[in-house]
């Protein structure tokens, strides 16, 4: 099996806002279950499902380097989706990684930091500090993401 990245708590973060329509000439980002448990770590909901066109919720996450990991999301979700990586299972002081939808329909990936349980921007004046490669898309209702 393929190296994975290894996150003592994983908690996954569904919210679901206001309802936000396609922005017209986004490119669609399509998250594949092809390679969980092998090549890449996954967590998808329902458990099996094969790609973010039939999962309720999906996470991918696989290194392309030593300093380098790809991380997928999407979610049938309203408003956005998130990943959160925490050391104690409560979510305060932890790294989260986003795709927000605006009122447009487009999605904006975010790096974002709990602090005492409320999340806040790491860095308001780059809110994507640190992350590359950014693609996003929101079609039929799913919000999706992909980035280094």
């Amino acid at each position: 099996m393929g190296e994975v990245v290894k996150v003592l708590s994983l908690l996954i973060v569904l919210c679901v806002l206001e309802q936000v329509e396609h922005a017209q000439g986004q490119p669609t980002v399509t998250v594949s279950g092809t390679g969980c448990g092998e090549s890449k770590g996954c967590r998808r909901i329902p458990g099996g499902c094969k790609s973010s066109t039939e999962c309720t919720y999906i996470y991918t996450q696989r290194r392309i380097d030593a300093s380098t990991i790809e991380i997928e999301l999407a979610a049938k979700a309203r408003g956005w989706v998130a990943v959160g990586y925490s050391t104690d299972r409560r979510m305060g002081s932890d790294d989260v990684l986003g795709c927000q939808a605006d009122a447009s329909g487009t999605v904006h990936a975010k790096n974002l930091w709990n602090i005492d349980y409320s999340n806040v921007l790491d860095d308001s004046s780059n809110p994507t500090r640190g992350l590359t490669n950014i693609s996003t898309s929101l079609v039929d209702g799913v919000i999706a993401c992909s980035m280094f």
